[in-house]
Formats: C-alpha cells, structure tokens, sequence
C-alpha cells in the first residue's frame, strides 16, 4: 500500500520505532511505526533488532482483532521495515485522566483483563503493559506493541543484555523482568495491571520494582497484583478479574438486612468446610429473602461454584437455580458483565441437568443483549455451538419454541453482534431460530 503524505508524529521513537500518522493510497489515516532503533547499536544487534521487529509484525497479525490492535498492512523486506494500524481514539491514560476528573469509576478494565486472559491462553506474555499501550479502537479496549512479546532465547538474550537497552517499562515493571527477563511468566503482566490500578485509585509516587497499594479493598487487590514474589500473585486473570470487579460492583443492602448479610458473608469465607446443614441453610436463607442477594452474590467466584457441588449436589443445583434468577433480574455495570457471564459458563460446564444448563445459556443471552456486551454473546455461542449434544440442543430449541419472542431475539442478537452467523450454533437451535 502507497502512503500518499506523512502528517504528523503520533509517538517519537517508541522502544524500536518511531509512530507517524500517515494518509495511504485508499484515502484513510494510519498509523505507521517504522523501524528506527533510538539507541545506537553494533551491526550485529541492528540485524536481531530488525528480525525481533518483523517477529513482532507477524505474531500480531495472526492476533485476533477483538484483543489486539490488528496490522492492516506490512512492508517487512524494506532497508527500515513498516507496518499499518489503525489510529485509536484515544489510550487508558487518557481515560485515567478523564475518569479522576469526573469523579467516577474507570471504564475498560474488564476488557484489559480480557486482553491479557485471550495472550495468556496462547502462552503469551505481553512484558510492557501500561497505559500507553492500551489503545481504545472500535468501541473496545486493545493491546498494542508487541515488543516484548518474543520468546525466541537469541532475540530475548540479546534484547537484554545487549546495548543497554530496556526490557519493559520502569513503572509497571514486575522486579523479575529485570532479573531473569527470558523465564517470566504471565504474572508479570498481573503485576503491570496492578500498577495500572494503582495509577488510578492511588497516583502517589511509586519505588520501582516493589509491592504497591492504596486506601480500602482496592489496596489489597492491588497488593496482590504486585507482590514481590510471582508465585504470590493472583493465580491467573480470571481470578483476578472476579475479585476486582466484584468489589467494584457490589451494592450495599438494606441497615434491616445487614446483620444477616453479614453472618451469611461469614459463613461463605468458611465454605470449605459446610456441612450439608450449612449448605443448606445458606441456600434457604437466599431463598426465604431475595433482598439479601444482592449482598451475597457479589461475593461469589468461580472456585466457590465449583467447590459447593462437590459438597451436594442437590444443595447445589438450588444455588444455581437462584444465582441464575439473580443474573436475570439485575443490571450489572458494564465491567460486571464479563465476570457474570465466567461463573454462568462455569455452571453450564459442570452441571450434568439439563434444565440447569439450558436455563445458563437462555441468561447468558439476556445478559449479553440488555447489556449489549460481545463477549458476553461470544460464551454464548459456545454454550450453543454444533459440538454440544443431541439432547442439550432439543431442550434448548424448545425452551425457545415455548418462551416470549424476546428471547429468541437474544440468540439472533448474539450471532448479529459478532458478525457471525447462525451456523455457530447447533442445528437444533437454528431451526427453532428460523
């Protein structure tokens, strides 16, 4: 593709690259970030340099485009190699700036999380999460520069201890990036999140390399996103995301309800050691008082729902039955959703009921649609897709036959609100659908 003008810089000199916002041959603005190394480096680290960046070309754009800002065009075999993105409305440091001054809750972390889940499910570590690189392009949040993300020991090696060059960014650097740069794992993107949440919520100056904090729960989230010791970090990002947001989310109950709240929260904590009275009793009190889910029920994660069925199964299919009522009369904030939609696909993992497992992907899709979240309408998909079985795809196409109109609409929403097409669901449904 023919660039027609070069208008402006966007980003003087990032890492190996200097961003120019340029008009190409078909009439649109880009971005354009050409290879130009900002330090001077020996002829034989400029050629690593320049295969490490053709790397980071080729990797990101067999990338998916929901998470990773994709590369529209590629001139990897010139003297200084260049490729095409699209040109963000804006990054998260702008939203930092933006959500501080109008007093209200930060928009995104939800999707970051969901960038960072999509890499690490591939077995990849981006290494320089910050705002920076946190692009917001075509209605969603995305990562961008690849940089870091090679895993090649020659280009890694020489990338570290080569010309003195950087191996992340000072301020959201986890201290085993400077240390063993080659062998860290997806926890150190976590401890860059940290910090992200840390810019946020906290702002105060910060010593790099160590473990950060702020004021209240969020503190002690971001405590555990940036511990010192990796293997003292939030496991992976799906724990994380269920504990940030739920803190996040969660609404305060009645002064004639807190007393009882709080003694039911108490004996969540407690939960792997119920018996089947405990259990029980539990359930029966969110049955008996609707009013005290919405205090109890931001409380609960993943591992919770898969723990409790091992302790009843009875017991259990009554708290999946009144968890999923809940998700179905409540509205979540937009961050709450992605959170809500993980714990209903876990449900519909582990259940072997039928009507349990029907009932997840008929609230996944009224989740999805009223709150208009695509990757709510993606698990949706699957729970629906032309693998499940015979029996499955009956009970739901059926339960579509026999339910309002409103809720055949939610599965033709989901397939419309990811450009997809019917035929990512199974036959069954698709007839019932037609």
């Amino acid at each position: 593709m023919k660039i027609e003008a070069v208008n402006r810089i966007i980003h003087d000199r990032s890492g190996f690259g200097i961003i120019h916002e340029v008009r190409a041959e078909d009439g649109n603005l880009y971005a354009r970030k050409t290879f130009q190394p900002n330090h001077a480096v020996a002829k034989e680290d400029y050629d690593l340099f320049k295969r490490r960046f053709a790397r980071e070309v080729r990797v990101q754009q067999k990338l998916s485009s929901d998470f990773i800002i994709p590369i529209v065009h590629a001139e990897l075999n010139e003297d200084e190699p260049w490729f095409l993105m699209p040109i963000a409305s804006k990054t998260y440091q702008e939203e930092i700036t933006l959500c501080k001054l109008q007093r209200r809750a930060p928009e995104g972390l939800s999707d970051i999380l969901n960038c960072l889940e999509y890499l690490h499910a591939r077995g990849f570590i981006h290494r320089d999460i910050k705002p920076g690189n946190i692009l917001f392009h075509d209605n969603k949040w995305k990562l961008a520069d690849m940089g870091l993300i090679t895993s090649d020991p020659e280009l890694t090696t020489t990338f570290v201890t080569g010309s003195g060059l950087a191996y992340g960014s000072l301020p959201y650097m986890a201290p085993e990036q400077y240390t063993d740069f080659q062998n860290v794992t997806s926890s150190a993107d976590i401890y860059s999140f940290g910090a992200i949440l840390h810019d946020i919520y906290d702002g105060t100056q910060r010593k790099p390399y160590s473990r950060l904090s702020s004021r209240g729960a969020i503190g002690v989230i971001i405590e555990k996103c940036t511990e010192e010791v990796p293997q003292n970090r939030f496991e992976n990002v799906s724990i994380l995301r269920d504990v940030l947001l739920s803190k996040l989310s969660k609404v305060e109950v009645s002064k004639e309800l807190h007393e009882e709240a709080e003694l039911l929260i108490n004996s969540l904590k407690d939960y792997p050691n119920w018996s089947l009275d405990n259990f029980d009793y539990f359930v029966t009190s969110l049955e008996r008082t609707p009013e005290l889910k919405n205090a109890i029920f931001y409380d609960i994660n993943i591992k919770f729902i898969g723990d409790s069925l091992k302790i009843n199964e009875r017991h259990w299919n009554r708290f999946a039955k009144s968890y999923l009522a809940w998700i179905n009369d409540t509205s979540f904030n937009f961050d709450y959703c992605d959170v809500v939609i993980g714990h209903v696909k876990t449900i519909y993992d582990i259940t072997v009921d039928l009507s349990i497992k029907a009932e997840c992907t008929f609230v996944g899709a009224e989740l999805a649609v009223s709150h208009n979240r695509w990757y709510c309408m993606g698990r949706v998909l699957d729970m629906c897709s032309p693998d499940i079985s015979e029996n499955l795809a009956e009970r739901i196409a059926i339960e579509i036959y026999a339910r309002p109109n409103s809720a055949k609409r939610n599965f033709i929403r989901c397939v419309e609100g990811l450009n997809a097409s019917l035929a990512r669901y199974h036959k069954e449904i698709i007839n019932s659908l037609n």
